[in-house]
């Protein structure tokens, strides 16, 4: 099992900025800022920012993820999640639901995702919701993901910062995407905030 380097990496300050701008019609909102022109991220260059944060790196146990159907998805047992993360919080519920929270770090490119995983489980141990809340430095990878995958459609929404997407006739859930006030070339893994939740 590989070590992974914990969302807070990705939340040191940097030294400057892009601001965000709206995305013409007809370019997906903010998924379209990603589409022709992505932003690549030197390994070296991350190497060189992880040593310079000093204290706010912190190394947790996780899976390493090639693929994010490998973590999205409703075949899953409590033991299965409690055997492939080393640090997991069976503390949660939620009405008849019983919560298994894990840390998530999908990797070092700008597509991956870093924060908080939490599968619910019924009374039959039976999977019926995934929520991640998290950052990412490019979100087409999960958008693309969720519309292919799970049918999630762009829906809309009264704050016209927020990219908001709904799950489709067979799925509930919402799935929402929020840039940073500035967004940082610097620190491009933390540009995104996202909040997903997918119910079955």
């Amino acid at each position: 099992m590989r070590l992974l380097i914990s969302a807070m990496i990705f939340t040191a300050a940097g030294f400057g900025y892009m601001q965000y701008k709206t995305a013409p019609a007809g370019e997906d909102g903010i998924t379209g800022l990603f589409a022709d022109d992505e932003i690549l991220v030197d390994p070296e260059i991350v190497s060189e920012t992880l040593a310079e944060a000093g204290d706010e790196v912190v190394a947790v146990s996780g899976p390493q993820v090639q693929d994010f159907s490998e973590i999205f998805r409703f075949d899953l047992t409590p033991n299965h999640v409690m055997n492939k993360w080393q640090q997991v919080s069976a503390s949660l519920r939620h009405l008849d639901l019983q919560g298994y929270r894990v840390p998530l770090v999908t990797g070092i490119d700008d597509t991956d995702l870093a924060g908080s995983l939490t599968y619910y489980f019924d009374t039959r141990q039976r999977l019926r919701r995934i929520t991640f809340v998290g950052t990412t430095g490019n979100p087409l990878r999960l958008t693309h993901f969720m519309t292919q995958q799970y049918g999630f459609r762009r829906v809309v929404n009264q704050d016209p910062r927020r990219e908001s997407y709904a799950g489709g006739p067979k799925l509930g859930g919402y799935y929402s995407i929020t840039p940073m006030e500035l967004i940082d070339r610097d620190e491009s893994h933390a540009n995104f905030s996202i909040d997903l939740r997918i119910d079955i």
